[in-house]
Parts: C-alpha cells; sequence; structure tokens
C-alpha cells in the first residue's frame, strides 16, 4: 500500500539583541506567535511584546499614509472588528480618538531618514516591513524596531498626528508645476524593463524624458515624452464618470494612440515580518 505524504519547508530566522533584551523572530510562513520556539531558545521567562505598544514603531515615520486600518471597538458587552483598506482609511483616524476604538493593525508608507520605507503592525504582536534584505540587515532593522518598542517617551497615539489624508480633486490646483517625473514603481521594480513607444519606436527608458511645456497656474496641465527624434506632448485630463472621480493622459496635437506604455510583470516580494519576545 503507497503512503501519500508532502513536505512543507519553513524558513525561521532568530536575532537576539542583547542590549536591547529582545528576541525577534522572523519566519517565512508569517503566522503565529512562536511562543514555544522563544522559549526554547531563551528559556520558560519570556513575554510577547504586543497591545498598543506595538505601534511606536510608526514613530519616526514622516508623511505616513495609511493603506490599511483595522479597529476594534468595544462597545458594552459587544466587540467590534472594522477594516479600512485603500485610499478610504483617512476618515477612520477621527473615529479612533472620537469612539475610543483600538488600534488592531496598522500598515501603511512614509518616509524615515529620508528615504521611502514601509512599515506594518499588529497589537497581536506582529511588526513587518516591505523590504529586500540580507539577514545582516534585517538585524539592523529589528534593532531599530527595538529602540522604538522599548521607548516609553513615544505615545502610540501621538506618531499618527502626522498621517497623510488623501484629499480627492476634479479641477487642476491653481499652482504652477516645477517638475515632473516618472511613477515610483518605475524605480522600486530595478529588475524590470521599462519602455516606451513613440511612434511605433520602443525605445528604453533611459533614452526618454520628461519635460513641463508652458507652465502656469491655470489653463490644461501639459507635459511633452521627448527623445533624440520625437516629442509627444500629452495633457492631464480630470473628469468624473458616474460621480466618480478619474483621471487620465491625452496625447495632444496627434493620434492618442501614438503614445502607449509597454506592459511589465513584476515579482511581488513578501514582507519582512517579525515577532518580537522581551526576555
Amino acid at each position: 500500500m503507497e503512503t501519500l505524504f508532502s513536505w512543507e519547508w519553513e524558513l525561521y530566522v532568530l536575532i537576539w539583541s542583547p542590549q536591547q533584551n529582545l528576541l525577534f523572530i522572523n519566519s517565512s510562513s508569517n503566522s503565529g506567535e512562536y511562543k514555544a520556539l522563544a522559549r526554547a531558545v531563551a528559556g520558560e521567562d519570556v513575554s510577547l511584546v504586543n497591545g498598543q505598544e506595538v505601534f511606536r514603531t510608526f514613530a519616526g515615520v514622516n508623511r505616513l499614509r495609511l493603506q490599511s486600518v483595522g479597529l476594534t471597538e468595544v462597545l458594552g458587552r459587544n466587540i467590534r472588528y472594522t477594516a479600512r483598506m485603500g485610499s478610504d482609511v483617512a476618515p477612520v483616524l477621527p473615529d479612533v480618538q472620537r469612539q475610543r476604538a483600538r488600534k488592531s493593525v496598522l500598515s501603511g508608507s512614509g518616509y524615515e531618514d529620508g528615504e521611502k520605507t514601509t512599515i506594518g503592525a499588529s497589537r497581536k504582536g506582529r511588526i513587518w516591513s516591505h523590504r529586500r534584505d540580507r539577514v545582516d540587515q534585517l538585524a539592523v532593522w529589528c534593532e531599530k524596531i527595538g529602540a522604538k518598542l522599548l521607548d516609553d517617551t513615544i505615545d502610540p497615539d501621538d506618531v499618527l498626528k502626522g498621517t497623510l489624508e488623501a484629499d480627492t480633486i476634479t479641477s487642476r490646483p491653481a499652482k504652477i508645476p516645477i517638475n515632473i517625473d516618472w511613477p515610483e514603481e518605475i524605480y522600486a521594480a530595478l529588475e524590470v524593463l521599462w519602455s516606451v513607444i513613440l511612434d511605433d519606436q520602443v525605445l528604453p527608458l533611459d533614452e526618454v524624458s520628461l519635460e513641463i511645456v508652458s507652465p502656469s497656474t491655470e489653463g490644461p496641465l501639459r507635459f511633452a515624452v521627448v527623445s533624440d527624434t520625437e516629442q509627444v506632448e500629452m495633457e492631464l485630463d480630470l473628469f468624473t464618470s458616474n460621480e466618480i472621480p478619474g483621471y487620465r493622459f491625452v496625447a495632444r496635437g496627434r493620434n492618442e494612440s501614438s503614445f502607449a506604455e509597454a506592459s511589465v510583470v513584476n515579482q511581488l516580494t513578501p514582507p519582512t515580518s517579525s515577532t518580537t519576545h522581551r526576555l
């Protein structure tokens, strides 16, 4: 009789910070609290860092923009959990202070020490970031997170006061444009080859540039995609369809199909995620 079986492999990375007396556990499964593993490594006298203090990890992240907010509201004997994802998370924050709801899960992106960063935390004790790091870089990140967790002067509520709130616009602001650049994902996806099609010519991204056309405080917002031999002028068009605001880029002075962006495929990377145990 044949026996069916399968192998399941999980990678664990344990980082011990003796100065902070903290043990960080990272796993490829991204699930569980690993209490048994922590006790096997450091003894029985360990406790998981959880609760509202995990949200101290957002301290120092400027221009924070939340993409996910999970709240636990206690109403008498009833406990209700609500979650918001996407651009509709800004209205949730005032409710946290007004209804005294407990933060359960927060994740977002911002800037720390002048560089783009992502950060997420769960009150159950999990902290993560979408990064591509070596083990030694992970150790540096863990110690940086540990310093925030141990800082009693950080108020978990105060660190969210600088959170950005998205504001949808339906008409161009009365401000003069001073710079134009490619989308952030082009710089983030280092292993993806981007190209631009100009008059049926496929050009690498490093052979074309963006230039603002006739900048002013009013009128259409226009820019040009320029190569050594070609130039296509584009205009930002803000519109509303079925009461939903949207935008598109329209080519001016020629057929709109003369400009297109090549399709790309980018492999998603699982986030760096850790639980932290105090020894």
